[in-house]
């Protein structure tokens, strides 16, 4: 099926959310990005209703949309609803997924041994951005697994809320060798607790590891 104007439209501003490119507070003016993606103003308007509709953007009657600024409670309350429901979708998917995903779930795992050897002390945006991609595939390939379309429905929101809020504008300086160990490890124990069919692991796995990034990322906070 042929990508509409309005979902390029949607891509390429939630593209901009989670590289920092639009920054927090910043007004969205229909026009100017219009002409920045090639589209007209109706495509636009309708993925900033999207993007609005998934609390990624804040809209203010009178005044225009607006990228909106998380709150540390509201990104202690992603995580608490990040926990609920990824620690189902790991036992689900030891359940059902797919010889398939769990190989590719493997393969992940080695993607994150090879870059976090390249991780250091020193910020580095690019190596953060394919950091996040294959967070975003590794977390997103689990509720896949789950074949629960219901579940994954529910996921898509607050997973987009956590890519563009968790880290905004200073995500390079939160991958630190220690995190990158820690996670590689968390990922390598649910890979392996799925691939063992064992729901009980996965979702202990599970829990442990959102619970670790949520300490991870109000740390972090608290210290900016």
């Amino acid at each position: 099926m042929a990508e509409t104007l309005s979902e390029r439209a949607y891509k390429n501003i939630r593209r901009e959310l989670i590289s920092g490119g639009l920054k927090p507070g910043e007004q969205l003016v229909s026009r100017n990005l219009a002409e920045r993606y090639g589209v007209s103003l109706a495509p636009v308007r309708e993925a900033i209703g999207r993007l609005a509709a998934e609390g990624l953007i804040d809209h203010v009657p009178g005044s225009g949309s607006f990228v909106r600024t998380i709150s540390k409670q509201d990104l202690y309350e992603l995580f608490v609803l990040r926990e609920a429901l990824e620690t189902c979708a790991a036992g689900e998917a030891a359940m059902n997924a797919h010889p398939a995903e769990i190989e590719e779930l493997e393969y992940l795992c080695h993607k994150f041994d090879r870059l976090a050897a390249k991780v250091t002390d020193s910020p580095n945006q690019d190596l953060m951005d394919e950091w996040v991609d294959a967070e975003e595939r590794f977390h997103g390939l689990l509720f896949e697994a789950t074949k629960n379309s219901l579940l994954q429905r529910v996921a898509n929101m607050y997973r987009s809320q956590i890519q563009v809020f968790e880290v905004q504008r200073t995500r390079p300086l939160i991958l630190t060798p220690e995190i990158a160990e820690s996670t590689v490890i968390g990922h390598r124990e649910i890979a392996e607790a799925v691939r063992q069919r064992d729901a009980e692991s996965a979702r202990s796995r599970m829990s442990h590891h959102i619970r670790q990034g949520r300490q991870t990322i109000m740390s972090f906070f608290a210290n900016q």
